[in-house]
């Protein structure tokens, strides 16, 4: 579903400009959307990564093609963009991947807890059993 949900939004732009002959540089749209999914989707990076490496992956294979974008003139715009795309989804992936890992942390220091309250209730009941 998540990946259904990147490839709805960003792949359609991709994929008429490739029907055209062209290809589609959107890399404000790439950056919003891939920011916005990292906030309100921090589940499983390896899933945000794939779901980059499609979308970007398709407009690099148009490039390697020869097709281009007819809306961006100098090549500069190019570097810039990827450099910008690039960097939003390493944040995104790397902070993903930190909310993930708290969580697990948080799970095992609460089964930890359950466990420890456990013992401490069962001793505090011998011990009241025995007074």
């Amino acid at each position: 579903m998540f990946l259904l949900l990147g490839g709805l939004v960003l792949m359609p732009s991709q994929i008429i400009a490739t029907l055209r002959g062209k290809a589609s540089f959107d890399g404000d749209m790439w950056i919003l959307f891939y920011a916005i999914q990292a906030i309100l989707i921090p589940v499983h990076w390896r899933s945000h990564l794939l779901s980059q490496v499609t979308v970007i992956g398709y407009f690099a294979i148009a490039l390697l093609f020869g097709w281009r974008d007819p809306n961006v003139i100098v090549s500069a715009t190019y570097a810039l963009g990827r450099f910008y795309t690039f960097l939003i989804c390493l944040v995104a992936d790397i902070g993903v991947f930190l909310y993930e890992r708290s969580l697990q942390r948080e799970f095992e220091l609460r089964q930890q807890l359950l466990v420890f309250s456990m013992r401490y209730l069962t001793i505090y009941a011998i011990q009241s059993l025995v007074w």
